[in-house]
């Protein structure tokens, strides 16, 4: 876990100085590449024991496609092995040129982490983006050591909210649809432009009626779920494999409704201080975030669904913290990096984030 948070820290450091020499181009860029590139060296030369769905997927695919010689085959062996087809293009278009296993893991971190940093960098006059991107890495860095085609689909979702910004529908359509091309789980991100859309056009600050009507709408979700699940795989919008987690007594994080639970308080004691669509998205995500957390006992596509979510919650709370005074920015600043820190040290101590710990590398030395 040590290591996870060296990288972290290192990473946040050079992020740091870049944005203090965003004026000189070359500084930037040189301290920006460092800030991604350090996190994805340590993913790349990672022993293959690190992340369980390496072998379970990653692995086997490289591999046959490594075997492919033409594009034609491509899509025959693609329609066989029953993964997304970008995904399969991936591990395809670097296969062509080699057959090490580091190289597919690097060059999808840096892919991730580039997207990732480059909406944090887009949005810097409204969020603190070093913070930002030191959150992103404490969030979800070590899951996407497993899920590795989730993580394709989470940062261009993530990189989606610039168009809902913008108000352009279809540019986010077509990112979404993306990032469904790397995971089916991304059929949820359309959901996310009419209720960002929806949230933000309330010309108040949300009502007691309003709140009540999203909890009483995520406990329909939440007992419907198992059904609705069924539904999307009979359509085709899910993978089947996830049908077999029904009701198999998965196992919600605690602490993961806990953070939901901090960032939903987060909204209700700063609503008078900050603006109003900052407190209208943070208490509405966070009701939407924390049924869809709750639904992970009956199946782990919806923790997977959840996580589009927290992204677009994590950046609002991180904006509206840019927006308060001095005192105020630096205190909530420590509180949720500290608050984040407890949600991966519980992780790592109780899942080991599906062995993506402990880390290991033969090729740095790191053994257990």
């Amino acid at each position: 876990m040590l290591i996870y948070l060296i990288t972290f820290f290192v990473s946040y450091i050079n992020s740091f100085i870049a944005n203090k020499t965003i004026a000189r181009r070359t500084y930037f860029l040189f301290f920006s590449g460092i800030a991604i590139l350090v996190p994805a060296l340590l993913a790349g030369f990672r022993d293959l024991t690190v992340g369980h769905d390496l072998n379970a997927y990653m692995v086997p695919n490289f591999r046959t496609m490594h075997n492919v010689d033409e594009i034609k085959e491509f899509f025959i062996v693609a329609a066989v092995q029953q993964l997304e087809i970008f995904y399969q293009g991936y591990n395809f278009l670097i296969s062509r040129f080699t057959d090490d296993f580091f190289w597919p893991l690097f060059i999808q971190q840096v892919i991730v982490l580039t997207i990732v940093y480059k909406l944090l960098y887009s949005i810097r006059n409204s969020i603190n983006y070093p913070l930002a991107f030191l959150i992103y890495l404490l969030f979800i860095f070590c899951d996407s050591m497993t899920m590795n085609r989730q993580i394709f689909a989470i940062a261009i979702i993530a990189y989606s909210y610039i168009y809902i910004l913008r108000k352009k529908p279809l540019l986010f359509l077509i990112t979404v649809t993306i990032a469904f091309g790397f995971h089916n789980s991304a059929v949820f991100g359309y959901l996310l432009y009419p209720l960002f859309t929806w949230i933000n056009n309330q010309k108040k600050s949300v009502s007691i009626l309003t709140v009540l009507i999203f909890f009483g709408a995520g406990l329909v979700l939440f007992l419907s779920f198992p059904q609705l699940l069924s539904f999307l795989i009979s359509k085709g919008l899910v993978s089947p494999v996830y049908e077999r987690y029904v009701s198999s007594g998965y196992n919600v994080h605690k602490a993961d409704l806990l953070l939901i639970v901090f960032c939903f308080i987060f909204g209700l004691i700063t609503s008078k201080g900050i603006d109003k669509k900052y407190s209208n998205n943070i208490k509405l995500l966070s009701i939407a975030t924390f049924f869809i957390l709750l639904c992970g006992i009956y199946n782990d596509t919806a923790q997977r669904a959840a996580i589009y979510i927290e992204i677009y919650l994590f950046i609002q709370i991180l904006s509206s913290i840019k927006s308060m005074n001095e005192t105020n920015r630096q205190v909530f600043s420590v509180l949720f990096v500290l608050l984040m820190l407890f949600n991966f040290s519980y992780i790592a101590t109780t899942t080991q984030f599906a062995e993506a710990i402990p880390y290991t590398s033969t090729t740095l030395g790191i053994g257990k």
